[in-house]
């Protein structure tokens, strides 16, 4: 399913996705009707995915310097 990411494709998405704030994410598990305590958690999970992302993103670009 993934094979045909490329270095830009990876830098693309972690430059849109890290522009969002954590109230954005939350909100859309909120208007999803998810309950406070699985707002939180998932909202947690995805800003660790997201940094995650943005450490590839750091190191890909890091190489091509």
């Amino acid at each position: 399913m993934f094979k045909d990411i490329s270095p830009a494709d990876v830098e693309w998405i972690g430059a849109r996705l890290s522009r969002l704030s954590d109230r954005q994410i939350a909100d859309a598990f909120r208007a999803a009707n998810y309950s406070p305590a699985e707002v939180s958690m998932m909202t947690q999970g995805v800003r660790k995915r997201i940094n995650e992302l943005q450490e590839v993103r750091k190191a890909m670009i890091a190489r091509r310097d």
